[in-house]
């Protein structure tokens, strides 16, 4: 009985620390590590680990052979009512890996978003997207650059002329160096 009392009292403390916490301080964290090994010193050890609270989580991965050969990986995302970001690495023993990341914000009448894709080896791109709208006209567009300097995208602009009618402009670069632009008026008056 005394053992169960003492338990009991145990419990009720660590919830008592757990309703005290702020939301903002709080967390939760698990991980388990696996490891299988055999015969002529063949092996394997895996393991994973998450953490999450208000407005992130986090997992990381690794695998790991006897014979060295193995990768690790991790996962970062972020959030709040107006924003968001993502950044992933995946990273293997033999110096071959890539990262990303992306990130994206908005608000009332705006957005905007800026996403990367980078190698090990030198190859990659970013790109920024965004937009925006207020009283009856709309702008946006898309840039992307790759490592080896080439830049392609394009832009919309449309503008609500007030008498039935709508005003649009169009540019596009293609990675080649190409571009083209439209504009014109669509009249929608019956």
């Amino acid at each position: 009985m005394f053992k169960h009392v003492l338990a009991l009292t145990a419990l009720a403390g660590s919830m008592a620390c757990v309703v005290a916490a702020s939301p903002a301080e709080a967390q939760i964290r698990r991980g388990h590590s696996i490891s299988i090994q055999g015969a002529g010193g063949r092996g394997i050890v895996k393991s994973r680990s998450v953490a999450r609270g208000l407005g992130y989580r986090t997992v990381s991965r690794d695998v790991q052979t006897n014979g060295g050969r193995g990768y690790n990986s991790s996962r970062s995302t972020n959030w709040d009512p107006g924003s968001y970001s993502r950044d992933v690495s995946n990273q293997a023993n033999n110096g071959r890996g890539y990262t990303k990341s992306q990130s994206a914000a908005w608000g009332p009448g705006a957005y905007s978003s800026d996403r990367s894709v980078q190698t090990n080896g030198g190859r990659g791109y970013t790109s920024a997207r965004d937009a925006s709208w207020s009283n009856g006209s709309y702008s946006g567009g898309r840039t992307t650059t790759t490592n080896n300097g080439t830049t392609f995208g394009r832009s919309t602009t449309v503008t609500n002329n007030g008498d039935g009618s709508a005003s649009y402009n169009y540019d596009r670069t293609r990675p080649n160096g190409t571009s083209v632009s439209r504009s014109g008026t669509i009249d929608r008056t019956p």
